[in-house]
């Protein structure tokens, strides 16, 4: 989702949203088998997992935000928000 304002005839100023959620993601469960093979309770066996509080069902989330700032005389001013990144600008000469 994109928000887009001209705020003077030689200014224009944007604000976006972009973001993805996932839940249900299935998978193998090789990743979190248990490192040590033997019979047990469940509880025996899910000590020896190596991540025991995860479940077969995994979640995937994205949340980026943007702003820009465009001046017709050639420059974009671009304030970026990326998980794991934090705060990314970035001025590009056109």
């Amino acid at each position: 989702m994109e928000v887009q304002r001209q705020l003077t005839s030689d200014l224009a100023l944007s604000a976006a949203y972009v973001g993805s959620r996932t839940y249900r993601l299935d998978h193998n469960g090789a990743a979190n088998t248990a490192l040590t093979p033997g019979a047990g309770t469940p509880d025996q066996v899910n000590a020896r997992k190596p991540f025991p509080w995860q479940s077969s069902l995994f979640m995937s989330i994205y949340d980026g935000r943007r702003g820009t700032i465009r001046c017709k005389f050639g420059w974009t001013s671009v304030l970026s928000r990326v998980p794991g990144a934090g705060l990314v600008h970035v001025v590009e000469d056109a």
